[in-house]
């Protein structure tokens, strides 16, 4: 009945073709139809039918022929026997929907199989539509036109959701990797190649190995192969913080967000990668900083509570005492004869001069009068010497050029870092000789303490964790809050240098004391 069909299609405005549902007019190229049938009837129908509805046809006896021309030049859509030898047209499918370049051709297949379980099986296997022979050629045409409308559909939306992909890859702030299911780089944004190193031709094909070396997890090397493992809480999984590589060997800690979509005709995941070395290094130089005013803030509790002990002491130990001697001797007097009444006067005044003295070097210790009304040049000097007699160190002082009077908080922090660091000495350094040099040079106040001593590692008292550091940390602490700075080098042996440089742009003329 169809061949009979055929003979008539020659003919004019009266043939078949006035019935069918399209325009005599169409155009002559409405696109591109592979045939693979082994039929030559059946083929020589179908080529005739699309070609004279304005289709291209390219008309193949078998599935493999029809393969090769579908690679070579992509179709607009695939009609495929169903059994054919060879390659047939469930293997056909197959062999398309496998490769990216084919995969999203629509294919209609053809058998004489009518039943419901073939027609399910042919729409399974990955048919866009099951059509039984025999067929007509208005049926033919419209069932055509269907597939072809659908895909064409299918297309704009792929077309636009890629639209809307590309430009959130492009505006993405995080570098963003595309991976297929063999976890080699498919595309990424500018911002990956800017991290990584990478050009966009050097990423393509690139192993996500590469980027992610399992030899930089130690015990967490299970880390990158969890990327691919199944998500039970949807599309979007958790954060991982990985250690990554760039083109240039370099290292650095990223953190890596997944998620998959449908990408090239494939489902692929999406890596964003964000770098998270800054934040990590400041969120470790915060810790430190917090561990190291904890330390600071417990021994300031013991150095004040040690203070207390320390003035307690000094009053109800010997102040108290030097008064009850003093008391005693005053009522001797009173009783003494006048011969013993002389000797009780010069153990009186002798108590009198020890009481001044102490309370004296307590006073100045707590903070010396000096440092307000004569400066800072007075109040070091002063608080140097008693400090070199105590301990027995030969002191080098020289002042010069100090210029006019500083800010008071200048000229405090200045006195207390001397009066710390003179303390570490006698205490740790176990010195023979201390040189202290304070100048003015332009708007700044210099100061460099230096020893002979065994000195210490550096490194490890800009820690906070030893007791005996703590003492530079209060000293670094002050320098912060009057806006200086402050160098220590130490080498065992070798001694200790301790610079501090102090702004002073502001005289005493404006300070008021």
């Amino acid at each position: 009945m169809e061949l009979n069909q055929l003979h008539e299609c020659s003919e004019p405005a009266a043939s078949m073709w006035a019935t069918l549902p399209i325009s005599i007019d169409v155009l002559n190229h409405r696109g591109r139809v592979v045939i693979a049938e082994d039929d030559a009837d059946m083929r020589t129908f179908l080529r005739l039918v699309l070609q004279k509805a304005g289709f291209e046809v390219d008309a193949l006896e078998d599935g493999t022929a029809a393969l090769a021309a579908c690679k070579e030049r992509v179709p607009d859509l695939v009609v495929a026997d169903l059994t054919m030898p060879g390659l047939g047209g469930f293997e056909l499918i197959a062999r398309l929907r496998s490769d990216e370049l084919t995969a999203v051709i629509p294919v209609l297949i053809l058998s004489g199989r009518s039943d419901e379980d073939s027609r399910i099986l042919g729409i399974a296997a990955g048919a866009d539509d099951y059509l039984v022979k025999p067929i007509g050629s208005r049926e033919l045409v419209a069932r055509v036109e269907g597939a072809l409308r659908l895909a064409r559909l299918r297309l704009l939306m792929a077309q636009r959701q890629q639209g809307d992909f590309e430009s959130l890859f492009s505006t993405a702030f995080d570098a963003v990797i595309v991976l297929n299911s063999r976890e080699e780089v498919l595309t990424t944004n500018a911002r990956a190649q800017q991290l990584f190193g990478y050009s966009a031709r050097e990423f393509s094909g690139l192993l996500m190995a590469t980027l992610l070396p399992t030899d930089h997890f130690e015990d967490r090397s299970g880390d990158r192969q969890s990327i691919w493992r199944n998500s039970c809480d949807g599309p979007t999984r958790p954060y991982l913080q990985l250690q990554c590589r760039r083109a240039d060997g370099s290292q650095f800690i990223a953190e890596i967000g997944q998620s998959e979509v449908h990408f090239r005709n494939q489902a692929c995941l999406v890596l964003n990668v964000r770098d998270i070395t800054e934040r990590i290094q400041a969120q470790l130089k915060l810790e430190t900083t917090m561990e190291r005013l904890r330390a600071l803030s417990e021994r300031l509790t013991v150095i004040q509570e040690e203070e207390r002990h320390k003035i307690a002491f000094e009053l109800h130990e010997q102040l108290g005492q030097e008064l009850c001697t003093l008391n005693m001797h005053l009522e001797m007097l009173e009783k003494a004869p006048n011969k013993k009444s002389e000797e009780h006067r010069t153990d009186a005044l002798m108590t009198v001069r020890l009481m001044l003295e102490r309370v004296r070097s307590m006073a100045l210790d707590l903070r010396p009068p000096q440092l307000d009304d004569l400066g800072l040049s007075s109040a070091l000097y002063a608080h140097c010497r008693r400090q070199e007699a105590a301990a027995q160190w030969t002191l080098h002082f020289d002042i010069t050029n100090a210029g006019a009077r500083s800010r008071s908080e200048v000229e405090i922090a200045c006195f207390r870092i001397v009066q710390e660091a003179l303390t570490n000495i006698t205490r740790h350094a176990s010195a023979t000789e201390v040189w202290l040099r304070l100048y003015r040079s332009e708007n700044q106040l210099l100061l460099s303490l230096r020893d002979n001593g065994v000195g210490f590692d550096a490194t490890e008292s800009r820690s906070g964790r030893s007791a005996s550091s703590l003492g530079l940390i209060g000293m670094a602490e002050r320098m912060r809050q009057v806006g200086g700075r402050l160098e220590i080098e130490s080498s065992s042996p070798g001694g200790t240098e301790i610079r501090a440089v102090f702004p002073c742009a502001e005289d005493a003329g404006a300070d008021s004391r």
